[in-house]
């Protein structure tokens, strides 16, 4: 239900078969085809360096310490990578924040990475191909279970996946 709401919302659905197509490794939470293109787009940059700003940005995921790859992540992502273009220093953004619906806005199910261990989350909205907001949604029915069960499982990202917790901006549970 709340990726239909989402989808009202302007946010894409998208299913795991429709984000095969991007070849994504389970090892890395970002769908980097999506970012780099839509880097080059609103940057208007070639896709080659496009590529280049995108490794800049994603080298923070390799940081020993998560959450200070975490912090440097996101202020990347919220600010711009500089970079000397045929001799010229230009500064590249990863989302668009003057035209937001120039932005990608998809939202999945079952989204899966994987690091130390497998990390399967019930919903992610992604931004431009990075896991930004992933959602534990925890069914009331079941009996043991509330939204804790999902911040009990947030507290396990960071041991399980690395890469992906240094690559959202925050959680929800519910």
């Amino acid at each position: 239900k709340i990726a239909q709401w989402l989808g009202k919302m302007g946010w894409t659905p998208k299913t795991n078969k429709n984000l095969k197509t991007y070849k994504r490794p389970f090892s890395n939470p970002i769908i980097e085809p999506i970012l780099i293109k839509k880097v080059a787009a609103f940057n208007q940059i070639s896709k080659t360096h496009a590529a280049i700003a995108v490794e800049q940005l994603t080298q923070h995921l390799n940081n020993p310490s998560p959450i200070l790859g975490n912090e440097q992540f996101l202020n990347l992502l919220s600010t711009h990578v500089t970079l000397t273009i045929d001799g010229d220093d230009k500064d590249i953004y990863f989302i668009d924040f003057e035209n937001i619906w120039e932005n990608d806005f998809i939202v999945t199910t079952q989204y899966t990475v994987r690091g130390a261990k497998e990390v399967r989350t019930d919903i992610v909205l992604l931004v431009n191909g990075i896991p930004l907001v992933p959602i534990e949604a925890k069914q009331r029915a079941k009996k043991g279970t509330n939204w804790m069960e999902g911040v009990r499982q947030f507290d396990t990202y960071e041991q399980r996946a690395d890469k992906y917790y240094m690559s959202h901006l925050f959680g929800v549970a519910c």
